[in-house]
């Protein structure tokens, strides 16, 4: 089925446009976006080898405004300045058979206001360019400078896939080249042994003896660890290990925040959320008037929370208190319907 632009053409121009689309027995134009592929989406296998050989041999070969000698200077081409300059917008990519079929649209080089131009090309796997068509002035043509920019633009990216660095792969198993070391068989980390393999052996004569190796060392037993962590903590050092150790942690927590006050998080209940409005600030007075801060406790606040955002009892004493850059809000807020941006901060 043609497409509107098509059947707008003479009866010369639409009977050179059958011939062309006939390798794909379809209108590039008439193609539904839902069977194409961004360019960038795509695999390199998943795209034509298009080369700056087959963008030569095509635009040479097919009667139009390129020769040899422009050729030869291609980076100063309308064509090549235009996708250099971004003008080449959604580049799709949509496989008809054995063929790709390339859309593209490239914005006007004078009136950059006025819809982009729709151009379409026609590859081979390796890359061999079929034809192209475009829907400017000189479109009919197959070789505007529109369809070449195109073909640059899919050249550029073709490179950009084939030239993917490994580290952006799956990585791979490179297995050993030689025979013997063929046969490794993958074994745990735990089983290795990574020392230097020409200090594993030693020359006796004519013969190369294995030194011996260190003997194993039996793990501790869990009273052995237990008899450990005991006299590690008894010597009053406040090692990390006993962080991590059931039994030993509440100690270590208590070492560091004795003298700091609990934080306001800690008064909330789920049972509160039952009661009513009077009933919950009534709670909320008895509640401020158990509050008290020892002068202990108010030294050991400033000197743990000096490092502010860098130190985490530097959050756990801020929440539910009303700071200096919050006490106009809370002030001016509804105590019935409270704002919840202001609760959550």
């Amino acid at each position: 089925m043609l497409s509107p632009y098509a059947n707008k053409l003479d009866s010369v121009a639409k009977q050179r446009y059958v011939v062309k689309i006939g390798c794909v027995d379809a209108d590039p134009y008439a193609i539904c976006r839902s069977e194409c592929k961004s360019v960038l989406d795509c695999e390199s296998n998943e795209l034509p080898d298009v080369e700056y050989p087959d963008i030569y041999h095509y635009l040479i070969n097919t009667p139009g405004g390129f020769s040899g000698q422009c050729m030869k200077a291609y980076k100063s081409l309308d064509a090549y300045n235009y996708f250099i300059s971004g003008w080449v917008r959604e580049l799709l990519v949509s496989v008809k058979g054995s063929k790709f079929v390339i859309l593209s649209k490239v914005l006007h080089s004078q009136r950059l206001s006025e819809p982009p131009l729709q151009v379409w090309v026609i590859c081979e796997k390796d890359g061999c360019v079929v034809c192209g068509h475009c829907n400017c002035m000189a479109g009919l043509g197959e070789t505007c400078s529109h369809v070449a920019a195109t073909l640059f633009a899919i050249d550029s990216v073709v490179k950009m896939k084939k030239d993917t660095s490994c580290t952006s792969l799956p990585n791979t198993w490179l297995a050993p080249s030689n025979s013997r070391a063929a046969n490794v068989v993958p074994s745990p980390a735990s089983e290795m042994d990574f020392s230097n393999a020409r200090k594993r052996c030693q020359v006796v004569g004519s013969e190369t003896r294995a030194v011996k190796r260190c003997p194993e060392v039996a793990s501790a037993t869990e009273g052995e660890k237990e008899s450990f962590y005991k006299g590690l903590h008894a010597s009053g050092v406040n090692s990390v290990i006993l962080s991590a150790i059931p039994g030993y942690t509440e100690h270590f927590e208590k070492s560091a925040n004795a003298t700091l006050p609990a934080p306001l998080t800690e008064l909330y209940s789920s049972e509160h959320a039952n009661l009513s409005f009077a009933a919950l600030i009534d709670k909320s007075r008895e509640t401020f008037v158990r509050l008290s801060v020892t002068p202990d406790e108010a030294t050991a606040i400033e000197k743990e929370t000096k490092s502010q955002a860098a130190n985490r009892h530097w959050f756990r004493q801020r929440a539910g208190r009303i700071t200096a850059s919050k006490l106009k809000a809370a002030t001016r807020t509804d105590p019935a319907n409270q704002s919840q941006s202001l609760i959550k901060s």
